[in-house]
């Protein structure tokens, strides 16, 4: 590590369709997030009283208010400042809708993609599923119940993968007309990318300088990486080559300098707070305007301009067909709400 704050990192996740992000953001109902449940503990839901209480009915199938109740409470307090609750029931209704659309169709997830979502929540959450288990029970909800909430987001996913994602293309003239009219979202400061090798200092320095005296010899014939992957106690980057492309102000000051003033090639070895660093200059980025071809951030496997474009209008038209879908399934469907709930006190 050699940023100047702690550098946290989330596993990247491939979602099966393009509709999925929109749907676990909450366009369609507002996903349980794990750790805001354990950190940010919610009243208990009284529901004895609520479960015969119906608040609307979606083509002869029923949404109760403890159902709202229970969504209600599953999402974060700041979630619940922001939205009004019959703005949650709308969306409820909207799930209703869908996921009947998507039982007609025989479009559901198998268990097995559900566990999957539920592993990797618990993951990014940082919770063991006993903490999970435990802060759902008290808000009278249970494990299955939120697989059964990710089973239905993950479903709709699949209803719009298989049925109009498809219809979704992005084209050229439209990818370089947001370049244009955008181009302040694409402008880079001075850059510099290099590859280090760090090893902590050890109370024997004369043994650290033999060390570091050995690597430098084997730079000489071997492969940068393979010494990365061999020496590098930064877990940060090992697994890129030991890579970093920042601009100034990022790193600390003594592996900043080093990487600014060396020309690409050369190497040098400097100490800072984390240890002894053997910093190889790979380029320099000059400050400018990044082309469609250019990264985004400076690594393989990072998108670039063009892919990042891409990104964003695929996104804008998966949430304006989503609508357009919504609207056409509710004006064939039977739907009658029985309550206004936005002056329910479900506090």
């Amino acid at each position: 590590m050699v940023k100047k704050h702690k550098k946290v990192g989330a596993a990247k996740q491939t979602p099966p369709s393009r509709f999925l992000p929109l749907i676990l953001s909450g366009v369609i109902v507002a996903v349980v997030i794990i750790a805001a449940l354990i950190f940010f503990p919610q009243p208990d839901v009284e529901q004895s009283q609520e479960d015969i209480i119906i608040v609307a009915m979606v083509n002869d199938e029923p949404i109760l208010l403890s159902d709202l109740d229970r969504q209600w409470y599953s999402m974060p307090p700041q979630s619940r400042l922001d939205m009004e609750r019959d703005d949650l029931l709308e969306q409820l209704i909207e799930e209703r809708l869908l996921m009947q659309e998507a039982n007609r169709l025989n479009l559901t997830v198998s268990q097995q993609e559900v566990e999957t979502l539920f592993q990797t929540q618990l993951m990014q959450a940082g919770v063991t599923e006993e903490q999970a288990a435990q802060s759902l029970l008290a808000q009278g909800m249970s494990v299955d119940d939120l697989k059964s909430m990710y089973f239905r987001q993950l479903s709709i996913a699949r209803l719009f993968e298989e049925t109009v994602e498809e219809q979704i293309d992005v084209s050229t003239p439209e990818i370089v007309s947001f370049y244009e009219e955008n181009r302040e979202l694409f402008f880079s400061e001075q850059m510099v990318t290099v590859r280090h090798i760090l090893l902590e200092e050890s109370v024997n320095a004369s043994r650290t300088q033999e060390l570091i005296d050995t690597i430098l010899e084997r730079l000489e014939t071997e492969d940068f990486c393979d010494l990365v992957d061999e020496f590098s106690m930064d877990a940060g980057s090992v697994d890129n080559c030991g890579e970093y492309t920042f601009p100034r102000e990022v790193m600390v000051p003594e592996f900043e300098e080093a990487s600014f003033r060396l020309q690409p090639e050369q190497q040098e070895v400097v100490q800072s707070e984390f240890g002894f660093h053997i910093i190889r200059k790979i380029s320099d980025r000059p400050e400018g305007y990044l082309d469609l071809s250019d990264r985004m951030i400076h690594i393989n496997g990072e998108p670039t301009v063009r892919q990042f474009i891409e990104q964003v209008l695929l996104q804008e038209k998966a949430s304006d067909i989503y609508t357009v879908y919504v609207q056409d399934l509710s004006s064939r469907a039977s739907i009658t709400r029985y309550m206004d709930v936005s002056g329910f006190d479900m506090e």
